[in-house]
C-alpha cells in the first residue's frame, strides 16, 4: 500500500534471514493510496525467521517480518 502523497517506482526486494541475502529487481509503479500485490515464481523464501524489504527508486523502504 502507497500510503504517500506521490506515486511510488519500486525498484527491488530483498528478502533475507541468518545465512541467506537475496535481491531482485522490479520495476512496479504505484499510485498514492493504492495497493497492489506482487507474485514472482523465482523468488524463494528462506527458513523463517526472514525478513522482506521493498525498496522504491527514492530508496524508501517498506519492511515485512515473518513470525
Amino acid at each position: 500500500t502507497n500510503g504517500g502523497s506521490l506515486t511510488s517506482h519500486l525498484v527491488s526486494i530483498w528478502v533475507n534471514n541468518a545465512t541467506h541475502h537475496q535481491r531482485y529487481e522490479i520495476n512496479i509503479f504505484i499510485n498514492s493510496g493504492d495497493t497492489t500485490s506482487y507474485t514472482n515464481n523465482n523468488v524463494n523464501l528462506p527458513n523463517k525467521p526472514y525478513q522482506v524489504k521493498v525498496v522504491t527508486e527514492r530508496g524508501n523502504t517498506a519492511v515485512f517480518t515473518s513470525n
